[in-house]
This record gives structure tokens, sequence and C-alpha cells, in this order.
């Protein structure tokens, strides 16, 4: 990162900083945490890291592109070609 920032120092501000600490956050124990517990024997427990859901993030960015096309493919009438 240093040498990125060095390179462009435009990008050495607050709002990057923040974003990239969440990114680093993100899936960690550090953003939060769900714990289950097997119901059956009580026994096995998951824990499960929260993620950041941030849509820059290219996991969720994914996820948020292929949503957004359903929202509008829903609004789209049948037989009309779009580009």
């Amino acid at each position: 990162m240093v040498i990125f920032v060095s390179s462009h120092p435009r990008y050495y501000t607050d709002y990057y900083h923040l974003k990239i600490a969440k990114m680093l956050k993100c899936g960690s124990s550090k953003n939060g945490f769900a714990t289950y517990q097997v119901l059956n024997c009580g026994q096995g427990q998951h824990k499960v890291n929260f993620s950041c859901k941030w849509k820059a993030y290219p996991q969720f960015g994914k996820r948020y592109a292929r949503e957004s096309m359903v929202k509008i493919g829903v609004r789209l009438f049948l037989g009309v070609s779009y580009r």
C-alpha cells in the first residue's frame, strides 16, 4: 500500500484509509460474528464471521451486480430486444 500511495498521492486521504481498513476487516471476527450451536446434541458450535458487504469489494460487487440485473430484468417487456 505504501508503494501505491507514494506513486498516487491523491489517494492518501482518510476516505481511502477507512475503505482499506474496512476491506481488511471483512470476514474476520473484528467485524463481528455469530455462533451457532447444534440443536440435537448441543455439543458442536460453529462461528461465522460477518462480512462488510461493500459493493466495491469484488466478491460482493458481483452479487450486487447480479441482484441489480434481476431487479432490472423484472421490469423489461417480453419480446422486446434491448441493448
